[in-house]
């Protein structure tokens, strides 16, 4: 069987999209999938087409989901200093000169602002993984509900077949579009979601280093 050619994978890995989409709760933006197709194609020279693309796309969206999981690293930046002033203030407190108690004035006020700083970024971190979360939900519930259309189908369900065509599909497609137009309106200031061609490149990277290692 012949290997397919970069667009014939390129077809295959946007029908692919979806299902990759909802298995790692990321968006794969188009131009990821052309990198994905033409960079595998030009770099890795050890397996073929299509299954180096979709390895490169597994492994991007797998990526970015760890780190939307992982603390953001202003968020653990934040902490270490806030950790880091505690432990300098419990240090001062043992001190009785003025320069002790005045650098100890500065430490509260800098640990306060910084707790404060902290709490805000939190904040938004949760707000942006719910608002991610909601949006694959329901993307999630749509695949489903395709599912099940494609099941009523096989077994001549007329009655589920128009309750899912008419009802249920309509109705999931509408609440994504609007959870997708909300999160585009509220843009991500912590969360990277989306894979895009940096993305694939990252993981391309990554991988020939090793085996230029080996």
């Amino acid at each position: 069987m012949d290997e397919p050619t970069v667009e014939d994978t390129i077809a295959i890995l946007r029908g692919l999209k979806e299902r990759y989409e909802i298995h790692h709760h990321v968006q794969i933006t188009d131009p990821a999938i052309v990198a994905a197709a033409t960079l595998s194609h030009r770099y890795v020279s050890d397996r073929q087409l299509p299954d180096k693309a979709i390895d490169l796309i597994d492994e991007a969206a797998s990526s970015l989901r760890m780190e939307i999981d992982s603390k953001p690293e202003p968020l653990d930046k934040l902490e270490r200093r806030i950790i880091q002033l505690k432990l300098e203030r419990q240090a001062l407190q043992k001190e009785e000169d003025e320069a002790s108690r005045q650098r100890l004035a500065k430490l509260d006020e800098e640990m306060a602002a910084k707790e404060r700083e902290y709490s805000e970024l939190e904040e938004i971190w949760k707000a942006e993984k719910s608002a991610l979360l909601g949006t694959q939900h329901i993307k999630s519930e749509l695949e489903n509900a395709r599912i099940a259309m494609d099941q009523a189908r096989r077994e001549n369900d007329f009655e589920k077949m128009s309750e899912l065509q008419y009802g249920v599909i309509p109705t999931w497609k509408n609440s994504y579009k609007r959870s997708k137009m909300a999160k585009k309106n509220a843009d991500a200031q912590l969360l990277r979601t989306k894979v895009t061609e940096e993305e694939i490149a990252e993981v391309l990277s990554k991988a020939t280093a090793f085996l230029l290692q080996k």
